[in-house]
């Protein structure tokens, strides 16, 4: 299992190339992970990897401490989170959801604000094709350890040759 104060449970949609990608670094890692792709071979794929299978996306976002979702558009989480029988209202109050879409400062307005009223913590962790930014923004937002006294979110993944910024504090969205 990962070193961690405390085990998050994680839940991740979007099984795509970012989204296999961050699965299989987050199982490198020891971490428990349960994904869901709406693309069944792709989701046979995570769990041949050793992720676990949610049946569906409500009951995945209301078993996890923190909630990744990586898809192609704004359009496409906000369905995903606020749409009918959407995912932030099963979430458990102080979890985290993360979106690693590239979007909008509209769209990332709309779900902190979304996020807010129902307790969950909002991390916006976009992706990008270049290594070093994905890696850092990874590094500040997966698996996020809240700090009680300043709310800042502290990434508890340790990634080979980026420990220098293990120790970087980034703030919540807004």
């Amino acid at each position: 299992m990962a070193d961690v104060e405390t085990k998050e449970v994680i839940g991740f949609v979007g099984l795509g190339g970012m989204g296999r990608g961050l699965v299989k670094n987050l199982l490198k890692q020891g971490f428990d992970v349960t994904a869901h792709d709406i693309n069944s071979a792709a989701l046979d794929g995570a769990v041949k990897m050793g992720a676990s299978r949610a049946s569906d996306i409500p009951t995945l976002a209301a078993s996890v401490d923190v909630l990744a979702v990586c898809v192609t558009t704004a359009e496409v989480i906000q369905s995903i989170m606020l749409g009918k029988g959407g995912a932030l209202r099963h979430m458990k109050e102080g979890a985290v959801f993360l979106d690693h879409t590239t979007t909008s400062p509209a769209h990332v307005e709309i779900m902190r604000e979304a996020c807010k009223k129902v307790g969950v913590e909002y991390c916006e962790a976009p992706m990008t094709r270049r290594l070093m930014l994905t890696v850092a923004k990874l590094m500040f937002c997966t698996v996020a350890q809240r700090n009680s006294s300043t709310g800042c979110i502290r990434s508890s993944i340790p990634m080979p040759r980026m420990s220098f910024m293990l120790d970087r504090w980034a703030m919540p969205s807004g």
